[in-house]
């Protein structure tokens, strides 16, 4: 299943402001068995989110 972060559709969304931290992220390097743990799912890891995402794919 492919994700995305954040929503730019709801009233007053830029998609820019949404997009440009997703490219400073991107610019970032973790190793990739490190865990990522988030309030919405269960934890993955880096490689699991770049693959599973397709905002960072």
């Amino acid at each position: 299943m492919s994700t995305q972060i954040g929503s730019a559709s709801h009233p007053g969304g830029i998609e820019a402001s949404r997009t440009a931290p997703i490219a400073k992220f991107k610019k970032l390097t973790f190793p990739s068995d490190a865990r990522r743990y988030n309030g919405h799912d269960a934890s993955t890891t880096y490689a699991e989110l770049m693959k599973s995402n397709s905002d960072l794919a």
